[in-house]
């Protein structure tokens, strides 16, 4: 059993931090990640969409320049849109680039000003703040600012965006830190 959980947080790590498939420049990509965005229209509409698991899903950090390219794919989970592109259940990708780099003193401790596109409401900006552990493939960055508008769906404003490591991904953290602690301890006794 220990051996199990020392393979599965050795893995763990490997797979966080992108060097599983032999990765020469140096770059975080978590392809497992978590979207929850949240957006306001005219006459009080709102809807929530939530990212949901697709073959070509990453973020990747280039560590030299800050470089950032996103790709997600995700549904509209609850809406009171009544027509337009925003219905419940409605499927889409988001894809795009942008630049990360050191937040001011006082804020976040990164910025992330991203260009994307969505099937959606097609292209967008946004700026989101946050911190990235580039150790364990740890990443949490929220919308920063004003609301952002989606320039091809009039009066259509993202008001929340997150994104956060798939839950699963957190937990393959966990064994990785579990199996590290355990391994700790026995060299220790």
């Amino acid at each position: 059993m220990k051996t199990t959980v020392l393979s599965a947080a050795i893995a763990a790590c490997t797979f966080m931090s992108g060097t599983a498939f032999g990765q020469v420049a140096p770059a975080l990509i978590l392809f497992e990640v978590h979207v929850d965005v949240d957006v306001e229209g005219p006459n009080d509409q709102t809807a929530r969409l939530q990212s949901i698991p697709i073959d070509s899903e990453f973020v990747s950090i280039d560590l030299d320049t800050g470089a950032t390219s996103v790709r997600y794919g995700g549904v509209v989970a609850e809406s009171t849109f009544t027509q337009g592109p925003l219905l419940q259940g409605a499927f889409f990708t988001v894809d795009g680039n942008g630049v990360i780099q050191p937040g001011p003193p006082g804020g976040p401790p990164l910025i992330a000003d991203l260009d994307l596109v969505s099937t959606l409401g097609g292209p967008f900006q946004l700026t989101l703040g946050g911190d990235a552990d580039l150790n364990t493939g740890f990443l949490d960055f929220s919308l920063l600012g004003p609301p952002a508008l989606v320039p091809s769906l009039p009066g259509v404003s993202i008001v929340g965006h997150r994104i956060t490591p798939e839950p699963g991904s957190l937990v393959l953290l966990g064994l990785a830190t579990a199996a590290t602690v355990c391994a700790r301890g026995r060299r220790c006794a």
